[in-house]
């Protein structure tokens, strides 16, 4: 089983998955998965490198952002490092009570502390470079990032089995791009896939939301 996860943060995500994709084998097997992108140097240090030293056929550290291009680009640390992201908030986000009109968003984690310079890659080309010839799982967390990173598979897309991607409703954007429930739900739909709970998923308030999708 092959599992992507995008934004992984400290990997419990994506190597809970792979072992829920694998419960009924007695145990992994070096086909067995996680390529975990996560470009924020905290992250990998502190947690993903620990799950790599562990299972070092099965976890694979990808410390690079997924982006539309294979570059070298800013990358936002906030202080939640969970909210870092290659965007910047969008203007209705506030770390502060005290400022104008109450924001659509406000939290202390939505304060960039620091900006550094990552390395971004595409996914088809991670694809193509590494010989993948099946997703199984697509886990994405990107951040204002998850429809760039379904856009980044180009024609790879096809062999994703199924995911979860994260959205922001149009209304309440968290970041300075689209990354819209109705933008992702179209772009999946286009290329085959169904979308689970759809209609549920249109019509939520939720100012974010996990879009499920299958083949």
């Amino acid at each position: 089983m092959i599992v992507f996860d995008i934004g992984a943060h400290n990997g419990i995500s994506g190597w809970n998955k792979l072992h829920a994709l694998t419960s009924t084998a007695p145990s992994l097997t070096n086909k067995d998965k996680v390529y975990a992108f996560e470009p924020t140097p905290y992250l990998i240090d502190r947690f993903l490198r620990v799950l790599e030293r562990g299972a070092p056929d099965n976890f694979i550290v990808i410390p690079k952002a997924v982006s539309l291009k294979n570059e070298i680009t800013d990358f936002h640390i906030a202080r939640g490092l969970g909210c870092s992201s290659l965007h910047g908030f969008h203007k209705n986000v506030s770390y502060k009570k005290d400022i104008g009109p109450k924001p659509v968003w406000l939290s202390g984690k939505f304060q960039v502390v620091e900006t550094i310079k990552v390395e971004t890659i595409r996914l088809d080309t991670f694809i193509i470079y590494n010989n993948i010839d099946k997703i199984d799982f697509l886990h994405c967390d990107a951040q204002g990032g998850d429809l760039n990173v379904l856009k980044s598979l180009g024609d790879k897309i096809d062999i994703v089995s199924r995911g979860c991607v994260e959205a922001h409703h149009t209304n309440t954007p968290l970041y300075n791009i689209d990354n819209s429930i109705n933008s992702i739900v179209s772009f999946l739909e286009d290329r085959g896939f169904k979308i689970n709970r759809h209609d549920q998923v249109l019509k939520t308030d939720e100012k974010e939301i996990n879009i499920k999708f299958s083949r």
